[in-house]
């Protein structure tokens, strides 16, 4: 029977007790590289815990304030119906309950099919409900409710607060809901953009020390030492204002800390003085001229602009395009990259060891061979590196475990997009990439 991958097996596997891998303890402040100075990039990194968080605090009040008077309302309504209810099944009459009402009370949210932010809006409605009503709502959208048992389910998970249980009857179901594939345009995905190109910001920008709040601003440049004041002295801004200077200035601004400290705090140029063919234009065009001139000044053209503007779309191009490629050659040729274990990290990059995980294993012996992979080569290769003490004489005396764990990295790297099956020959396997190390 033909196939169309190398093997429709599933297995399952335990590693030894011996190679578990174990993940140092690493911090987000440890993957802030790119910044050699170990004091500039503990500044930086909080400057920038510090912005994401008066931008984050500023989203969230603009969300709730757009909808602050519709959310009042609703959450009123609600509030009352509640009261009305417990105050009618609570009267009693002849010591009998009096029926309470048959309606059940609802409110009509019209959102429109404009807003593309219904996620958001909604969720500010139950956080304000859970606060001023009570702490039992149920959120049901409509791609999670395609069958009445699948909207009982979830309903109910979220009212007893459990939202991680999951019935494993009802997995398939939910298995079968489609995804969107529609890119969504909302403020979600604006603010992720946001908070790459911040992270870049602070991340590759020696200089961001001093994008802090306003108020923290002039104590810390009185307060910067020498180090820090070399960083503004490399900026290209302020390299081209000191060479627009005269001689004098420059030599102040390079040698004189007071100097390039006063520079910082001002952080404009003056206005020039209009020339005597600006004087003869109209009042109009004077005017005009002396607000452009001294508002509409291109932020680019400031020193030092590369503090508190973020202009390079190229790094954050690298992000948002996708280039999987050298991201998964990183993986499997050195683990210890991404995972920061012990076990993964190697002297030589090319070496192979037992402790790697079976995939990079796989992948660094397909690097030695051609265009065609014969499949009982590699699976002797890989078991001389994962269990050096296996016969390897026989076929029959192969352990079926290391078997199914060589399938298993054989069928990921197919699925990754190293390898593919070949009609040419039925135990090989074709190789698609060359050059990756």
């Amino acid at each position: 029977m033909a196939t169309v991958s190398v093997s429709k097996g599933v297995f399952s596997f335990k590693r030894s007790k011996g190679n578990k891998r174990k993940v140092c303890g690493i911090s987000s402040l440890d993957y802030w590289s790119e910044v050699e100075d170990e004091d500039i990039k503990e500044v930086n990194y909080k400057n920038y815990v510090k912005c994401w968080q008066m931008v984050t605090n500023i989203l969230n009040d603009l969300q709730s304030s757009i909808h602050a008077k519709v959310f009042e309302d609703l959450v009123k309504f609600v509030r009352n119906s509640g009261e009305e209810s417990c105050t009618i099944n609570a009267s009693t009459t002849g010591g009998k309950s009096v029926e309470g009402q048959r309606d059940i009370p609802t409110a009509c949210l019209v959102t429109g099919v404009n807003m593309s932010d219904h996620n958001a809006v909604f969720s500010s409605l139950v956080g304000l409900l859970v606060e001023g009503v009570t702490p039992h709502i149920a959120q049901l959208r409509s791609r999670e409710c395609t069958t009445l048992r699948g909207a009982i389910h979830k309903m109910i998970t979220q009212l007893m607060g459990q939202n991680d249980l999951v019935d494993l009857d009802f997995e398939d179901e939910m298995m079968k809901v489609p995804s969107i594939k529609r890119t969504q345009v909302n403020m979600a995905v604006l603010t992720s953009w946001y908070q790459l190109c911040m992270i870049q910001h602070f991340l590759g920008n020696s200089s961001a020390f001093l994008c802090c709040p306003a108020s923290e601003r002039a104590s810390r440049i009185k307060a910067m030492p020498p180090a820090q004041l070399d960083v503004i002295h490399k900026l290209l801004s302020f390299r081209s204002y000191v060479e627009s200077r005269p001689p004098k200035e420059q030599t102040a601004l390079l040698l004189d800390e007071k100097t390039s400290k006063k520079l910082l705090e001002i952080a404009k140029k003056k206005n020039k003085r209009p020339n005597a063919y600006e004087l003869l234009r109209s009042e109009v065009l004077q005017l005009l001229s002396n607000v452009f001139e001294l508002h509409l000044q291109p932020v680019n053209k400031q020193p030092p602009h590369e503090i508190l503007f973020f202009e390079s779309s190229s790094s954050v191009k690298q992000h948002l395009v996708g280039m999987p490629r050298a991201p998964l050659t990183t993986a499997l040729s050195n683990p210890h990259h991404y995972l920061q274990c012990e076990c993964c990290q190697l002297e030589d990059p090319s070496s192979v060891v037992t402790t790697l995980p079976d995939v990079s294993v796989v992948y660094k012996l397909h690097l030695e061979c051609g265009r065609l992979i014969n499949l009982y080569d590699w699976l002797q290769a890989y078991i001389s590196v994962a269990d050096p003490e296996e016969d390897t004489s026989s076929k029959n005396a192969i352990d079926q475990r290391l078997q199914a764990r060589f399938v298993q990295a054989v069928s990921e790297m197919q699925f990754l997009g190293f390898v593919k099956a070949t009609s040419r020959k039925t135990d090989h396997v074709a190789r698609l990439t060359w050059g990756g190390c």
